[in-house]
């Protein structure tokens, strides 16, 4: 009998330190006992689940909190399905700093910081920073910030901030903001921004813009706009917009806009003071 125990001790060593553990802990769930564990909490849920190909490595992982060390916690992640070791760094509030670097934080609130890195956050609010580049994070407000590069993030709010790049990202409305590139964005709104560029996105309403450049979009509200290029779009509305060129869109609807040039739509209704857009574009009363 004890040397049938000793085989499950050292089967389960080899299994632990062979990389199997995750296997493992799927087995446990969610609904797990742990006991008390250490101090400190666990991170809330993610509100999404982020895309694999963005996420830079898995984390290491844990069976309770006894298998960390003392200032660790062992938590479960609903979208990796199995529990890593979190260092709780807790909710944090950081005013006049310089360059910020967080990992697996909960909420952090950032006032005049200079360039900010966050990795694996919560809900992010930050004020006067500089640079930013937030990876993995959850609902993010951001007010008077410099270059803005966002990855795999919830709701995005950004207002006055200067260079603006995101990636798969959820709710997404930006004020004040410099130039703007969105990839694989859920809805989108944007309002006095300089140049555009959207790819792959939801539904999209941009007003008091500069030049637009839209693929694979679904509806668009444009209001306001410069120069402004759709391909691959949905239901399109345009109001007082510059030069317009539209491919392969679905309804249309342009008001007050200068020169269009239409390709492959399904229907297309153009009003304006200046008529003759309409017959130079080759539509037809």
């Amino acid at each position: 009998m004890r040397l049938s125990a000793a085989v499950v001790v050292l089967a389960l060593a080899v299994t632990v330190s062979g990389g199997h553990l995750s296997d493992l802990i799927k087995g446990h769930g969610s609904g797990h006992r742990l006991g008390p564990g250490h101090h400190g909490r666990c991170p809330p849920p993610r509100p999404f689940c982020p895309r694999l190909k963005h996420h830079s490595s898995r984390p290491e992982v844990c069976i309770s909190d006894f298998s960390c060390g003392h200032a660790d916690k062992c938590c479960y992640d609903v979208c990796l399905e199995l529990r890593w070791i979190y260092t709780d760094c807790g909710s944090v509030d950081l005013t006049d700093c310089g360059s910020v670097n967080f990992t697996d934080c909960g909420s952090v609130n950032l006032t005049d910081c200079g360039s900010v890195n966050l990795t694996d956050c919560g809900s992010v609010n930050l004020t006067d920073c500089g640079s930013v580049n937030l990876t993995d994070c959850g609902s993010v407000n951001l007010t008077d910030c410099g270059s803005v590069n966002l990855t795999d993030c919830g709701s995005v709010n950004l207002t006055d901030c200067g260079s603006v790049n995101l990636t798969d990202c959820g709710s997404v409305n930006l004020t004040d903001c410099g130039s703007v590139n969105l990839t694989d964005c859920g809805s989108v709104n944007l309002t006095d921004c300089g140049s555009v560029n959207l790819t792959d996105c939801g539904s999209v309403n941009l007003t008091d813009c500069g030049s637009v450049n839209l693929t694979d979009c679904g509806s668009v509200n444009l209001t306001d706009c410069g120069s402004v290029n759709l391909t691959d779009c949905g239901s399109v509305n345009l109001t007082d917009c510059g030069s317009v060129n539209l491919t392969d869109c679905g309804s249309v609807n342009l008001t007050d806009c200068g020169s269009v040039n239409l390709t492959d739509w399904s229907s297309a209704e153009v009003a304006g003071k200046d008529r003759r857009e309409k017959a130079s574009s080759g539509l037809r009363d």
